[in-house]
């Protein structure tokens, strides 16, 4: 992922180590550009850790929970003011520099187009979290898998994302009702605020895998395989591939 956003636009990069190998952190260190981040010490990581130990196992196998709900924490510590969330299984194909661009208007939050079907809160959320304005709760549906922030300029969006995501670790009822983790939280916060304009109009910027040629292709690793990708998807800006084996 590093290398696919460098070959679109020579900008830092920052990871949060939550259990990098030796032989991982050596390689890093030799990356222009980019900088591994311990994970930070707050309180509500402890808290979501806590919080989240005894909830049911996700299907695919060591894979943990804890960290699906701590994406607003790690935002609110990243050291720049102007950030893109970007997911660890995602590559930036293009266009790196018109999001950028598009932070000079307001957040950036990219619609759902892998499951829009199952990604909406369960309704009974709103009983308990209250919005306090004329919404429509199906609107938006969201990947959260990508988003742009100006924080400085953003607090509002953000401090109700992180404060859906205490709320959730303090009542687990709220947490049966949210959808995706951290995903459903930032679906409140957008409803909260008013922000649902700030979608962008097109999958391009967070195309799933689902919906691209590569679907159903086994691609092998090597160097040219940024390059297999970009003419295999000509237009998006980013494909994901929402959990579905990797090619790399």
């Amino acid at each position: 992922m590093y290398d696919s956003v460098q070959s679109s636009l020579l900008c830092p990069v920052v990871a949060f180590d939550l259990g990098m190998t030796s032989d991982q952190l050596a390689y890093a260190s030799t990356r222009s550009h980019l900088r591994i981040l311990s994970l930070p010490d707050d309180r509500r990581i402890d808290h979501v850790r806590n919080a989240t130990r005894a909830d049911a196992p996700l299907g695919k196998a060591q894979k943990r929970i804890w960290p699906l709900w701590i994406c607003p924490i790690l935002i609110d510590h990243a050291p720049f003011d102007d950030v893109y969330w970007l997911d660890c299984d995602l590559l930036v194909l293009r266009d790196l520099d018109q999001m950028f661009s598009e932070l000079e208007h307001g957040p950036v939050f990219t619609p759902e187009n892998k499951a829009p079907h199952v990604t909406a809160n369960d309704p009974l959320l709103y009983d308990y979290a209250k919005i306090g304005r004329s919404f429509d709760p199906n609107r938006p549906l969201i990947n959260a898998g990508v988003s742009g922030w100006r924080k400085s300029r953003d607090g509002d969006v953000l401090w109700a994302y992180l404060d859906m995501i205490e709320r959730a670790m303090d009542e687990p009822v709220l947490r049966r009702l949210i959808s995706w983790h951290d995903q459903g939280c930032l679906i409140w916060a957008i409803q909260k605020t008013g922000k649902e304009g700030r979608v962008v109009d097109t999958f391009d910027w967070n195309l799933s895998v689902e919906n691209t040629a590569l679907k159903d292709m086994s691609i092998s690793y090597g160097p040219a395989l940024l390059d297999t990708i970009r003419r295999l998807v000509p237009e998006a800006a980013i494909v994901h591939w929402n959990g579905r084996a990797l090619p790399w």
